[in-house]
């Protein structure tokens, strides 16, 4: 469970050609205008770290956040008391936080035990299970590898109507050492509306944490991540995120307000039947125009077969850019998990000699 984010920056001069050649983009995702001067690429993982502080300091309606999981390292420790000291200092600030349920209960120290005070001063913890993790794969499969059937993993760091969207998780190493993307976008309430109930919407359906460290549904869900029938579950599920989805498609199409830069968010629920941002991303490595340069960015080096069909049938260059082995969490660990960041090395190995037979070449940057 994913989100992205399309943003498109126009100049005057461009900004006609923009229009002509990704307009389909409307009629696929919600369309939020705002100017330039509003976002912000943050460049370090400490200066995204001290936003986060700052910003939890003095939000003063809101804070939704939604990540894989958070650390129990001090950094993150500290973000949690700083969001809690806010909580008492403004207690009719509504606090969100959706994480997967995997992740977050991993340990005997995690994530689930780390909120529990921001819990009882009201907050809201959201744990998303998937529907996949269900019978005697359940009960059979230990931690950590459990996670690999499926996992909420949205980066969502919102606070009254700004928002950070990011690749990076809530822990130290993500707040010292590793790089990811982080795009702070300032004063655009309708955006951190959508977002803001986004998150909402995937909590409806996902575990609640109570006061005393117990999961229960949300009293108006009927169906059980993995105790109702798997299909029921999806397709309520899948259609709850549908038609949230829909509706802000439908508000956004007749908002005409044109300003430098357009965000599209997309989601990708595949789990749940939804593909949106699949289809959008395919149509976009599609339509890039036949010379151009397309640059790939991805911590995990993994395509799809439909992705690596797109990007060999396309006449454009592709670079990518992957991680290093050393910066995936799995290096080291013990047993057949300490191969997994060789194994991405591997698949992007075994691509490059696919390009290499069709005579083609791609520049892999790790």
């Amino acid at each position: 469970m994913r989100l992205f984010t399309a943003v498109a920056g126009a100049a005057s001069r461009t900004a006609g050609l923009w229009r002509q050649s990704y307009e389909w983009l409307e009629a696929e995702a919600p369309k939020f205008s705002l100017s330039g001067s509003q976002v912000r690429v943050l460049r370090s993982p400490s200066e995204f770290y001290e936003t986060l502080l700052e910003r939890s300091r003095n939000a003063h309606r809101r804070v939704t956040l939604a990540s894989l999981y958070l650390g129990t390292g001090p950094l993150a420790t500290r973000l949690a008391e700083t969001l809690n000291a806010r909580l008492q200092e403004a207690p009719s600030l509504q606090l969100r936080v959706l994480l997967d349920f995997t992740r977050a209960s991993r340990g005997e120290l995690n994530s689930r035990t780390l909120l529990l005070p921001l819990r009882a001063k009201g907050g809201q913890v959201a744990l998303y299970h998937t529907p996949e993790l269900r019978g005697l794969v359940r009960m059979l499969l230990p931690q950590r590898w459990n996670e690999v059937v499926g996992l909420q993993h949205m980066k969502i760091y919102l606070f009254d109507d700004s928002v950070i969207v990011s690749g990076a998780n809530l822990s130290d190493d993500y707040f010292t050492n590793r790089q990811d993307r982080y795009v702070l976008i300032d004063d655009c309430p309708s955006l951190s509306n959508f977002l803001d109930g986004l998150v909402s919407t995937v909590s409806d359906f996902s575990f609640q944490l109570t006061q005393d460290n117990q999961t229960v549904l949300a009293p108006n869900w009927k169906f059980h991540p993995f105790n109702s029938p798997r299909s029921k579950f999806v397709d309520a599920a899948g259609h709850h995120v549908s038609t949230f989805y829909q509706q802000w498609l439908r508000q956004s199409a007749a908002d005409s307000t044109q300003l430098d830069t357009v965000i599209y968010p997309l989601i990708e629920m595949r789990q749940l039947g939804v593909g949106n941002d699949c289809r959008v991303t395919k149509r976009l490595i599609a339509s890039a125009p036949a010379n151009a340069c397309v640059t790939l960015s991805t911590g995990y080096f993994n395509l799809t077969d439909e992705y690596s069909k797109c990007v060999i049938d396309s006449g454009a260059d592709f670079d990518i850019l992957m991680a290093h082995p050393s910066a995936n969490g799995f290096l080291g660990a013990r047993g057949a998990a300490g191969g997994i960041p060789h194994a991405y090395t591997l698949l992007a190995h075994r691509f490059r000699l696919k390009l290499a037979a069709l005579g083609q070449q791609v520049f892999i940057y790790g």
